[in-house]
């Protein structure tokens, strides 16, 4: 090698250098600890806070002695609030030093013995960590580089730095937009203008998250804020006990005869205004199921008090047993609805009898809702609605209350009503998704699976069964596009039909359902490919599912934990909890639980 080379060589390795110096170079570490090392540096955390005194003679391992990432320590109070967060970089201190610094810029607590209390740490070290010039919004945002709750983030710009930690993203909910309009407004320039500083540097890093649980501080790994949880961890006692939890929620959940609507966690804020009348009959449906399938004394006296209310406020069913004939409500819902034009809500209060076996009990005011959902039938066979894609929707769930019907009186004219309408409506469906494509069903398939897959239980027509296995063929296609490519393991058992969003707990919940049913009569009809297949998706989907769910380990950044626990949020990273987020979820964990339907 000549001495020219030698010369490049150098000046070479001197912009390396020059580079990994400069404040856009990133450190990929790629840093694991294992779980004994998580919990001892928990528990020297816990020990130097509450005992500072102590004598500190603690031996780590080489993995604890030797690792100098970043760390970020948070300490929670019992009702949610962040006491502290410390974050300690220095590299020439260890793991446990950094532990050791950061707890002594704490306060001790001054009791621990109750749980209003309690405080709860929560360790966030940093195992990868990337430095970059300011590549706009489409490709670190859109793209999913930087994954809201996930990964930390921190925008460096004229001296200044501001900083969004994933835990602070959960407790403010925050979107990928909302993380870098936040991190915009703390350096004072406009978030759009980000697209023009190209003086602007972003550093996205990744960390292993463990800390203590609400209540009773027992060591936790944490995913995206939640519990660690995967499909390998699935049994039919952990449905059990969600399933319970769930019963709570409902128990906390009920006022005025009402279940609630919408609750925002990270505001402690209820919408009552936006209820609708469908979704409020629907959510007294379920809670009857749940209350019947759990034996709850509690719930079925909630299930009572909901009934009576919507018979009352929404029928007049005192003044139309009087006089006969079905007299819904005048008076408009917050949302301006009227019961006259939500045919559906007088099915979900009819299976909500049936399901409380108290058929006999109120036949009369069952008569009255039947008749009326009876007229609600075109001639072509076609229904009555008020919105056009609610053809989706309240076709299938008036199926389904007379098909419920029919399953218990086995009166004729339920059959027929159903037959005529199964055939206008197959022929519908059949077109679409013919022409859809692979992808393509029913949009929320369950409300048309489960009144048919009901039908061929009673009758054994394969009709229903041929129809059922049509609907719900595409979601396993459906299941693939986030299996196949997820950004994160949470992704896998997405059930939604595109690409780029945070799930969908309501359209992925609907699938479920939809599936569930689907594999009993693929089991039925010794269909055993498909109930494989099935079967498969089912299991991975309420893996995702449990990860939504707020178990109380998963309310430690929550104020109003009675309000939320057993709940669920609206998808990945949005904390909102919805009616809507619990019904198709709730029955579907019921049936898989009632018929074993979790793969071998």
């Amino acid at each position: 090698m000549n001495r020219y080379s030698y010369y490049c060589w150098f000046v070479f390795l001197v912009l390396i250098i020059s580079f990994c110096s400069s404040p856009v170079c990133g450190q990929e570490t790629g840093l694991t600890l294992s779980t004994t090392d998580q919990q001892q540096l928990l528990s020297y955390a816990r020990q130097l806070l509450d005992h500072p005194q102590s004598n500190d003679n603690t031996v780590f391992s080489p993995a604890l002695s030797t690792s100098r990432p970043p760390l970020i320590l948070f300490r929670f109070a019992t009702d949610g609030q962040i006491l502290n967060k410390i974050r300690i970089d220095d590299t020439d201190l260890s793991l446990p030093q950094k532990v050791k610094k950061a707890i002594a810029q704490l306060t001790p607590a001054t009791s621990t013995n109750t749980i209003e209390q309690k405080d709860f740490l929560h360790l966030l070290v940093v195992s990868e960590t990337i430095r970059l010039a300011n590549f706009g919004i489409k490709g670190i945002f859109d793209y999913k580089l930087y994954e809201p709750q996930v990964t930390g983030i921190a925008y460096e710009w004229q001296g200044q730095r501001a900083e969004l930690t994933p835990i602070e993203a959960l407790v403010k909910n925050f979107s990928s937009r909302a993380s870098r309009t936040y991190l915009a407004k703390q350096l004072g320039f406009e978030p759009s203008k980000i697209v023009g500083l190209n003086d602007l540097t972003i550093e996205i890093y990744r960390t292993i998250h463990f800390g203590e649980a609400y209540p009773d501080r027992n060591f936790t790994t944490f995913h995206r804020g939640h519990e660690y949880f995967t499909a390998d961890l699935l049994t039919y006692a952990e449905i059990k006990k969600r399933l319970d939890l769930i019963g709570t929620w409902y128990q906390n959940n009920v006022r005025g005869g009402e279940v609630t609507y919408i609750y925002y966690p990270s505001q402690n804020k209820f919408n009552a205004r936006d209820r609708t009348m469908v979704r409020s009959t629907m959510a007294v449906w379920v809670l009857n199921k749940l209350a019947i399938y759990l034996n709850s004394s509690p719930l079925k006296k909630l299930g009572e008090r909901t009934l009576d209310h919507y018979l009352k406020t929404y029928f007049n069913m005192s003044d139309s047993l009087q006089k006969g004939e079905l007299l819904p409500s005048t008076t408009p819902t917050q949302r301006g609805e009227l019961a006259k034009n939500r045919f559906t809500t007088a099915g979900f209060l009819i299976m909500s009898l049936i399901e409380r076996a108290e058929f006999e009990a109120h036949k009369k005011e069952i008569t009255l809702l039947a008749d009326w959902l009876l007229a609600q039938q075109r001639p072509d066979g076609i229904f009555r609605t008020q919105f056009a894609d609610s053809q989706y929707f309240d076709s299938g769930q008036l199926l389904l209350a007379i098909a419920t019907l029919y399953e218990k009186t086995r009166e004729k004219k339920y059959k027929d009503f159903f037959d005529k309408s199964f055939e206008a409506y197959a022929s519908q469906l059949k077109q679409q998704m013919s022409f859809g494509g692979k992808y393509y069903t029913a949009y929320a398939p369950a409300w048309f699976t489960q009144p048919f897959a009901k039908m061929y239980f009673i009758t054994q027509e394969t009709k229903y069964r041929d129809l059922v296995f049509a609907l719900n063929d595409p979601l396993l296609h459906w299941y693939e596009i986030y299996a196949d490519h997820p950004v994160y393991f949470d992704y896998d058992g997405v059930l939604v039909p595109k690409t780029g969003s945070y799930g969908n707990n309501s359209v992925t919940s609907a699938a479920l359902e939809s599936l569930v049913d689907a594999a009993l009569v693929a089991r039925t009809s010794a269909d055993t490919q498909r109930y494989q297949q099935y079967t498969h998706v089912i299991k991975q989907t309420v893996a995702h599912l449990m990860r939504l769910q707020y178990t109380p380990a998963n309310t430690y950044y929550i104020g109003n934990k009675r309000t939320v626990t057993g709940g669920f949020k609206s998808d990945l990273i949005d904390s909102k909890l919805w009616m809507d987020n619990v019904w198709h979820l709730t029955s579907a964990f019921i049936k898989i639980h009632q018929n074993k339907l979790l793969p071998d």
